[in-house]
């Protein structure tokens, strides 16, 4: 197997404009949610929630914020989401740049 060496990216901390391109689902070592968004010509940011929905869980509430109508019992179809534009802030730790948890917002 070959690898080929890259250039360090470096994300400014701040606000960004981006496109979710991939939503993922983890178990370990909790039950997340990830949605992958890409901005800065090809630059990606995982941004993780728990996996529980209700409408007044953290996913619950993000999924709200794209129109999302939540009823109980009602299964809803993540993958609607990709594609669409949102807003978000990044802090850097001087490694590694995450997403600020509750900045990601539907650009509209």
């Amino acid at each position: 197997m070959k690898l080929t060496v890259e250039a360090k990216k470096i994300i400014e901390e701040g606000k960004h404009e981006g496109i979710i391109v991939e939503i993922l689902q983890r178990n370990t070592p909790y039950r997340y949610t990830d949605f992958v968004i890409e901005f800065n010509q090809g630059s990606k940011l995982k941004y993780g929630l728990p996996t529980t929905l209700f409408q007044d869980s953290k996913l619950g509430l993000f999924l709200e914020q794209f129109g999302l109508k939540l009823e109980v019992g009602q299964e809803i179809e993540l993958d609607q989401l990709i594609g669409r534009g949102v807003t978000f802030m990044t802090m850097n730790d001087g490694k590694f740049a995450n997403i600020v948890g509750g900045s990601v917002k539907p650009n509209e």
